[in-house]
């Protein structure tokens, strides 16, 4: 089977004798999923091959997150064919200069599933909310210090007068900022 690619689909090669199945080109069309569908249905139905080695290999110039998601599709699909014992390889071809296929194809062979596609975060939104009120309180407390530093040296320290109050804060917001960024 072949699937002659387009500006914005890969030329897509399965060859059914060497169970090699190749995708090259760019890849940035909408409709990825449809493109992709007859692939991993091709992969399904070869799942219980008993000889040989089953070849896959992708040489994109560009993907875009849709592709990503089907490409994931077919290697978790190749995955389960690996873990029940059957003989695959996966190429991953890039330009030299590619440094993002490169950083992609090492995500996708150095434990992609469990890194970048768990449903639970490690990390996590209360950490992230946490971390943030964290800086905005460190923030407010040096703006402060600061600026009572700033009051006291440049303005004669009179915390009822308003007026220096506030030249002081102005003076000190940059610099507070510029510590809790560090």
């Amino acid at each position: 089977m072949h699937i002659e690619g387009t500006k914005d689909t890969p030329d897509i090669s399965i060859d059914d004798a060497s169970l090699l199945v190749k995708i090259q080109g760019s890849s940035f069309s909408e409709r990825a999923v449809g493109l992709y569908y007859m692939v991993i249905e091709w992969l399904k139905g070869h799942e219980d091959f008993d000889k040989g080695q089953m070849v896959i290999h992708f040489d994109f110039n560009y993907i875009n997150s849709s592709t990503k998601k089907m490409v994931f599709a077919m290697l978790s699909l190749v995955n389960n064919m690996s873990i029940s014992g059957k003989n695959i390889k996966i190429i991953w071809e890039y330009e030299d200069y590619d440094e993002d296929m490169f950083a992609l194809g090492e995500d996708f062979a150095g434990g992609f599933f469990r890194r970048l596609y768990t449903p639970w975060n490690p990390v996590g939104l209360g950490y992230a909310l946490a971390a943030a009120v964290g800086l905005v309180l460190l923030h407010q407390v040096l703006q402060l210090a600061l600026s009572l530093a700033v009051l006291h040296g440049f303005f004669g320290g009179d915390l009822s007068d308003t007026r220096s109050l506030v030249k002081a804060s102005l003076v000190i917001i940059f610099p507070a900022s510029l510590l809790v960024a560090a």
